[in-house]
Parts: C-alpha cells; sequence; structure tokens
C-alpha cells in the first residue's frame, strides 16, 4: 500500500506511526542481494494449521510438531506465521515448535480496538498458557522485538531463551527520522500490482529474486485478501490500527526484565538492497536514497537499539550478517546454524 496513501488514512496527528507502520511492512519484503553465496534452503514442511481463542480473540497459528519446550516462533509487523516456514521444522527434534499471527493479522480476527502493546502482549501471554507450555524459547523478527521483552517480565523464568532476528531498534530514533518516510516508495508495490495474486506475485519475484520462494509466495498469500471488485488488499486494517498505536514513535524498548541468554542476529542491509537495486533497474538516485537511509537511519537505529539491549540484558550474544532484512529467507541454513550454536549453549533445566 503506497505510503501516502496510508499518511492520508492515518492523518496528521498519527503520521510518525504512519512512517514507522509502513517502513516496518515494507521491509518485510526489503531488497535482496543477488549473486550472494548461500546455503540451498531446507525443505518446506507444512504443519498443522489452527486457531486458539485467547482474551476473547481468534489467534491463527501453525503447529509444526515435535517434543520438548515450546519455540514460539513470533512474525515481524504484517507478517503471519507462515513467514516461518524455512526453519521452524529444524527445531523439532529438541522444541514443540508453533508459530503465532498477531490478532489483525492474516487469519486471526481484527477487532477494531486492543492494538495496545499491553493487548498484544496480553495475547503472547495467553497464548504461551492455552498450550500448557512450562517453559519457552521466544524467537522474534521485526517488531516481535517489542513484544518478547515485555512476555518475558511477564512469565519470569519460564522464558528459557530469546531470539532476536534483526528485531532490535531504536524506534522513537527511526520514528525521528525524515528518510523513513521517504524509503517507503522504493520498497512498497505500486498500485497496479494489486490486480490480482499473480501481478503482486510477480512484482515481489522479479524486485527480491534471492529472497522470493515456497515460503514467501505462501506468506504473501497469507497477508492479502480479495475486495469486493476482485482486487486485492492488504488484511491488515491499517486505518484502524494507526490511530491506536501512536506508541511506537515515540517509547522505546525496556529490556530490564530480560535475565536469560539472548541471540541477537542483525542485518546489516546496504550491499545485497543496492545490488538488488542495480539488478532490477533503479536509478542512481533512487540508489542514493537508500544509500543515506541504511547509512543514517537503519544502521544508527539498530546499533543504538544493540547498545540498549547489552546495557540491561544479559548475556546478549550479538550477530552481524550482510542480509537483507527478511535473513530466514534470504540464508535460512545460516539463521538455523546460528541458532543452533545459541541453543546448545543453553543450560540444562534442573531436574532434566
Amino acid at each position: 500500500m503506497p505510503q501516502e496513501r496510508m499518511t492520508r488514512w492515518l492523518g496528521r496527528r498519527s503520521r510518525a506511526t504512519a512512517r514507522l507502520l509502513t517502513a516496518v511492512t515494507a521491509l518485510g519484503f526489503g531488497p535482496a542481494a543477488l549473486g550472494a553465496q548461500r546455503s540451498e534452503p531446507p525443505r518446506v514442511v507444512f504443519p498443522q494449521d489452527l486457531q486458539a481463542r485467547v482474551n476473547g480473540v481468534g489467534l491463527h497459528y501453525l503447529d509444526w510438531g515435535g517434543t520438548g519446550d515450546l519455540m514460539l516462533l513470533l512474525p515481524g509487523w504484517s507478517h503471519t506465521a507462515h513467514a516461518w516456514g524455512g526453519i521452524a521444522p529444524a527445531f523439532t527434534d529438541r522444541y514443540r515448535v508453533v508459530g503465532l499471527t498477531r490478532r489483525g493479522h492474516g487469519a486471526s480476527e481484527k477487532p477494531i480496538a486492543g492494538f495496545t502493546i499491553e493487548a498484544l502482549v496480553d495475547d503472547i501471554v495467553g497464548f504461551i498458557e492455552a498450550l500448557g507450555a512450562q517453559r519457552v524459547v521466544l524467537v522474534g523478527h521485526s517488531f516481535a522485538g517489542r513484544e518478547m521483552p515485555l512476555v518475558a517480565d511477564r512469565l519470569g523464568s519460564r522464558v528459557a531463551a530469546i531470539v532476536f532476528l534483526d528485531a532490535v531498534y531504536d524506534w522513537p530514533m527511526m520514528g525521528r527520522h525524515p528518510g523513513t518516510a521517504d524509503i517507503n516508495r522504493l520498497m512498497l508495490p505500486p498500485d497496479s500490482a494489486f490486480r490480482s495474486h499473480a501481478t503482486l506475485e510477480a512484482w515481489y519475484r522479479w524486485r527480491d529474486p534471492e529472497t522470493w520462494g515456497a515460503v514467501a509466495g505462501v506468506t504473501l498469500r497469507s497477508q492479502t485478501h480479495l475486495t469486493a471488485d476482485g482486487r486485492l488488499a492488504w488484511q491488515l486494517p491499517l486505518a484502524e490500527l494507526g490511530k491506536q498505536l501512536g506508541w511506537m514513535a515515540t517509547t522505546g524498548t525496556d529490556y530490564s526484565a530480560i535475565k536469560v541468554p539472548v541471540l541477537a542476529v542483525w542485518a546489516r542491509m546496504l550491499e545485497p538492497a543496492l545490488r538488488a537495486m542495480r539488478a532490477t533497474g533503479y536509478s542512481a538516485e533512487d540508489q542514493a536514497l537508500l544509500r543515506r537511509w541504511v547509512t543514517e537511519v537503519d544502521v544508527p537505529v539498530k546499533q543504538s537499539g544493540l547498545a540498549a539491549l547489552r546495557r540491561a540484558a544479559g548475556p546478549v550474544t550479538v550477530v552481524e550478517l550482510e542480509s537483507p532484512h527478511l535473513l530466514t529467507w534470504y540464508d535460512p541454513v545460516r539463521i538455523i546454524a546460528e541458532m543452533n550454536r545459541f541453543l546448545g549453549g543453553l543450560p540444562t533445566p534442573s531436574g532434566r
């Protein structure tokens, strides 16, 4: 959805929020590297497609099965549980692996209220309780980095570890920078792409050839729906959400409740993004705009967030990857390896 339409919907009082929403949504299908040396992705395994009633709201989730503690996969803003299909099966030998679609997204119900951070965290905690999980490893991408520290605060020692996948940001810093709005023009599809599933998928396949695949295709379908006139639209009710999410642009993330091991993998996006833009014919002016945004906004925002995480939580392992924002689509095998290395070093709970 074009940024100017979203900004018009949300109105003057919510423009900082609109910039954040569109930036996070756009980054969900960020430019990918061409010609990079990467491992082959694992095969796609189809999970159980289920619903749970939590806090009066129907929440969609995918269950890949497995035994052991719960590994709960939380997608980024605008994404659904389907986004985890490339890595989830790799952990079912040690965990019960489940991906949750937050309220307002995909096949979850879309209430017109209740999009405070407290409500989103209540949903996650309530869902964990509904599954009967005693211990959980939280794994989150992008926006989920806002939710997981608060879940850790609520559940205390029941959280065994937290994995942030390009999910640590200084959100107020991002909201203050005008370049956050400018970059959306380069990342979001034009209106003409919403004529059908085929045209929208073709646009993303053209723009993101190295992250496009079965998982991306299924996720994109889960993010959209057909309107009465036969066109596609995003599942997210952005007009209503934007009115309730003003806290995104003004409130930082408090990591002080995290007392368990943390893995934070962050994506250094510049070179992959520029290679993709050159290959797909973006102008030199557009490439320069993206370079400025990554250099002046994306990297400082992530580094400031990581510094705050290191100061407040611990122990924290930080891994930097040259990758687009969607690390699990770009190089799932590398992400699986980093997570296995981290998870293998976790202390064994007493009595097990």
